[in-house]
């Protein structure tokens, strides 16, 4: 319920707080006088979007506020809760409107983003007005009034989503179809790369062994003479190193008897000589085994030749080449497993095609029973409005199947679309003896109103919204129509909050309280303010709706009568 609201430099609106409580409230006021601003505000703290332009003049900013009790009301509170927000007791709307169109909200004192707000606000109050009216001739509409009269909202919810889910399954139906076309091509691709590498045997870090190879081949004769030049000095020639260690060996051990540290010394000599020893008989070998072979040369370099060509095509490292190798024998195995998965493609739209066929089946089921109780509790309402004489229907239409017989989303007769099988359309005839025409077809304003009203009425108990703002929902009526109006807002305030914005004092009487919404010129600007009527001021006020005058005498008799009679 929305308890307490503040507007601030909103438009012509200076500096206006209002205070709400349970029943039916009444806003009036002369045409002008801002009550169309109140209901853009509240629209604003429900989730409207902001403009520049409703700033004040000379002002930076506008600020809104609202307070809302949300005790008892789960879904708020939960909504909240997922928004990190204490869903104890109240929750607080507050936005900032720049004038440089850089807007701020808060909930409950924290930033938040209009996500949020639309998500917590959806179930606590909504704003009723000629927008409304309109929507309603929409098929669109109508059947999300006759789902929400049959509590069909899961269902339809579930309906939307296996709908979705079939198009997804056929998307990736028809992509494999397309791919399924060139595969032919890709494939005979793919083998020549295969075959182009896998004829080369590529061994891992083939490249860098056979550069070392043919470094080798190339430089043979100074590989050799290094190798045997090293051996003799070392140990096979005139005067070798090893020999020279051996005699400084046996000097250190004969005077390492005298003194252990040369003893240690002759060690390490023996140590280094043995060690040299080593490496002149591995020389020796090493010589031996440099040959040149001018055939083999040029194989190496032919094979080095090949994998720099499959290098630059697949590389740039010969291990980039063994994973392409890798690669393309994975997309060839696709290509070989496609129909296998096209099958499976087919199997999964199948599956979710059937999946949605029942969802939607069901939920015709519960429009199909739910269609003529909408239709005749809406009657209901329009009689207890005025309109005794009209009839009123709901109609189901199929869906019409889509040209190509081959679509998932047809059955035997009619289309599926994302909100089921059918649509809905509503049918009235006004007076007696006329047929139903669609309601799109009804040309007064006022029987779209009461049509409007007697729907709200009907979904009250359905609906979760505990606060309804109608905003000149007595369009096109007056005298006892008006009065009938009155009456079924006062019974919706009884289930609910209900503010109505309005310009007839037969609407007006009922309320438990009265706004009256004022403009008056101040230092050459026009400020709009808003004052709670006391018993005495409703008087003049109704008086004033009722004539023109609030001041005449038999004005404010009408007036008194008028209020002592709703009692």
């Amino acid at each position: 319920m929305l308890l307490d609201l503040s507007i601030r430099n909103f438009a012509i609106m200076d500096d206006v707080k209002l205070g709400f409580g349970p029943g039916l409230t009444a806003v009036t006021g002369e045409t002008g006088a801002g009550k169309s601003i109140l209901v853009n505000a509240v629209l604003l703290l429900l989730g409207g979007r902001a403009s520049s332009r409703m700033v004040r003049s000379g002002a930076s900013e506008a600020f809104l506020e609202a307070i809302f009790d949300v005790a008892g009301n789960d879904q708020v509170r939960q909504a909240m809760e997922q928004a990190g927000l204490d869903p104890a007791g109240e929750l607080l709307v507050q936005r900032e409107v720049s004038a440089s169109d850089r807007h701020r909200l808060l909930l409950n004192g924290r930033l938040a983003t209009m996500a949020m707000l639309e998500k917590i606000t959806e179930s606590l109050a909504s704003v009723s007005g000629q927008h409304a009216h309109q929507s309603l001739l929409r098929p669109e509409h109508q059947l999300a009034v006759l789902d929400r009269f049959s509590d069909a909202a899961l269902l339809r919810k579930e309906v939307e989503e296996r709908y979705a889910r079939t198009q997804e399954a056929l998307h990736r139906l028809e992509t494999l179809q397309e791919e399924g076309a060139s595969a032919a091509q890709k494939r005979d691709y793919l083998l020549f790369i295969r075959d182009e590498i896998e004829k080369a045997e590529i061994g891992p870090g083939e490249d860098e062994t056979l550069f070392q190879k043919k470094e080798r081949l190339k430089n043979s004769q100074i590989l050799f003479a290094a190798a045997a030049g090293a051996e003799e000095g070392l140990y096979a020639g005139d005067d070798p190193v090893c020999g020279r260690l051996a005699d400084i060996e046996r000097i250190l051990s004969d005077a390492g008897r005298h003194d252990p540290e040369l003893a240690a010394r002759a060690r390490v000599v023996s140590e280094a000589r043995y060690a040299l020893e080593d490496a002149a008989r591995e020389l020796s070998s090493y010589a031996r085994s440099v040959t040149f072979d001018e055939a083999e040369l040029v194989a190496v370099e032919e094979r080095l030749s090949l994998l720099s060509r499959l290098k630059k095509k697949y590389g740039p490292e010969l291990s980039d080449v063994l994973a392409r190798l890798d690669q393309v024998r994975a997309e060839l195995s696709c290509l070989s497993d496609f129909k296998e998965t096209e099958k499976k493609a087919r199997q999964e739209l199948a599956e979710a095609r059937q999946s949605l066929i029942a969802a939607a089946r069901a939920l015709s089921e519960k429009r199909e029973q739910a269609a003529p109780l909408l239709g005749r509790s809406i009657q209901g309402e329009l009689s207890a409005l005025g309109m005794e004489k009209a009839t009123f229907s709901v109609r189901l239409i199929p869906c019409p199947p889509p040209a190509d017989p081959a679509s998932p989303f047809r059955t035997k007769d009619r289309g599926i679309e994302r909100q089921g099988l059918e649509k809905a359309a509503f049918f009235i005839s006004p007076n007696t003896g006329e047929p139903e025409k669609p309601l799109r077809d009804i040309a007064s304003g006022g029987e779209l109103s009461r049509v409007v009203l007697s729907i709200l009425a009907v979904l009250a108990g359905e609906d979760a919204v505990a606060t309804v703002v109608f905003d000149e929902v007595d369009a096109g009526i007056g005298g006892a129509v008006a009065d009938n109006v009155g009456r079924k807002l006062k019974d919706l305030s009884r289930q609910r909050q209900v503010i109505a914005i309005t310009h007839l004092a037969q609407i007006a009487r009922y309320a438990d309280t009265h706004f009256y919404i004022s403009k008056q010129e101040q230092d050459g600007r026009t400020i709009s303010a808003a004052n709670r009527l006391s018993q005495n001021e409703r008087v003049a006020e109704i008086a004033r709706m009722l004539s023109g005058d609030g001041k005449s005498k038999t004005s404010l008799a009408h007036a008194r009568e008028l209020l002592k009679a709703k009692e």
